[in-house]
């Protein structure tokens, strides 16, 4: 068994990099930077601190570790990430504690903050740039809505895109991966891509997507800088009887595919899973039969909770359902044109080492908890604020996202 453990290549060392303040671990308890209250007071938050500070045993406020936190850098105007360029955003009005006078522009900069010798717009490839202006985008829009004490974990995801951007940018720039090779990702596709003639490296991270959230994006992200994937394919699930709770297909799959666009031409958008029951281990090779005639190493991609044998109930799990999955004559798996690895995406500690010939790799976890459970209670933070804008602009009544003008 080849086991890798994957590179953030080019991520930034983490550290907070936040506004104002970042929640600890408790429910509901926040960790105010007093090193930053000269910044807070400047832009004209001072009387929400106060009433903070003033209330703090009442709401569970906790200033005894604030000195850990650092201030945050300002970008240099030539960054990939300048606030500079940044649209004007229209929508809800932000938080009201928020002075009316702290400019947009002003909170992407510090969210987005860049050393210098990163990356600058002329070293960027264009592809890195038009995905890096979106993230940006999406991440100042959010914050202009969002409570002050959340700009810390927008901050925490600017870092960690940044960084595998940086690498995606490497690796654009020295042909070692090609963003934009075609292949067909439902059989309903008629479309027909030029074949390359060299083996293609693509992810395929089946998601229930309800919704996506920033969690799955940098890990996709992150994928392709680590292990030079071409690109990702997120595979949304469809609808299952035995999972009622879950957002129909017809409401969750448009909103889902609006947010993989604003990657292209990084992520894809499957829709093969629709109409059936069939898991993700099954349409991997439902995908690779798709494309027979090219040749590709697909590397699956799941949480590391699936790296082992059998799960909970005594199932099989990823590892022996895709080994198996390799030898049956119906999924038509061409040994000769497509070869499968795995990468699991890092949790806590390493398990018991699970034998297989298959390659497999381990992919860092993001820098904070994110899952769709908390996206849906109302942490609307971990979203990119296309499913905030969607569900409200089309009134979809999800995720606690009020329709506007309500």
């Amino acid at each position: 068994m080849t086991v890798r453990f994957g590179k953030q290549v080019g991520l930034l060392p983490q550290s907070p990099v936040g506004l104002m303040a970042q929640p600890s671990q408790s429910p509901k308890r926040y960790i105010i930077p007093v090193r930053r209250l000269k910044t807070i007071f400047k832009d004209g938050v001072a009387p929400y601190l106060t009433l903070v500070l003033l209330l703090g045993p009442v709401f569970g406020a906790n200033v005894s570790q604030a000195r850990r936190l650092a201030v945050p850098r300002v970008a240099p105007k030539a960054s990939l990430l300048a606030a500079s360029a940044l649209p004007k955003i229209s929508g809800p009005k932000a938080f009201t504690a928020r002075s009316d006078n702290l400019e947009r522009a002003e909170i992407a900069q510090r969210l987005w903050g860049l050393p210098p010798d990163l990356l600058s717009e002329e070293d960027a490839h264009p592809f890195v740039r038009q995905v890096g202006r979106n993230i940006r985008e999406q991440l100042a829009r959010m914050a202009a809505i969002s409570h002050p004490m959340e700009h810390e974990l927008l901050g925490s995801i600017g870092h960690a895109a940044r960084g595998s951007l940086a690498g995606i940018n490497a690796h654009l720039m020295n042909g070692a991966i090609d963003s934009q090779a075609g292949l067909r990702l439902h059989e309903k596709d008629v479309e027909s891509f030029p074949k390359k003639e060299r083996e293609l490296a693509v992810g395929i991270y089946p998601v229930a997507a309800d919704p996506l959230h920033w969690g799955h994006l940098l890990i996709g992200l992150q994928a392709i800088a680590s292990l030079k994937l071409d690109k990702v394919v997120f595979v949304l699930a469809g609808d299952d009887p035995r999972k009622p709770q879950i957002t129909p297909v017809a409401r969750r799959h448009p909103i889902g595919r609006a947010v993989l666009g604003i990657f292209s031409p990084f992520f894809a958008y499957s829709s093969i899973a629709v109409g059936t029951e069939l898991d993700g281990e099954t349409n991997l090779f439902r995908l690779l039969a798709l494309n027979a005639a090219q040749r590709l190493r697909a590397y699956y991609m799941a949480g590391g909770d699936h790296y082992r044998l059998k799960d909970a109930d005594g199932h099989d799990d990823t590892i022996p359902k895709i080994e198996k999955n390799m030898d049956r004559p119906d999924l038509k798996f061409w040994a000769d044109k497509h070869n499968i690895s795995l990468a699991f995406i890092a949790r806590g500690g390493r398990r018991e080492e699970v034998p297989t010939a298959l390659d497999v790799n381990f992919l860092p976890a993001i820098p904070f908890a994110a899952s769709s459970t908390h996206a849906r209670a109302g942490r609307h933070v971990l979203m990119p604020h296309k499913v905030y804008e969607t569900v409200q602009q089309q009134r979809l009544r999800l995720y606690g996202i009020a329709p506007r003008g309500d």
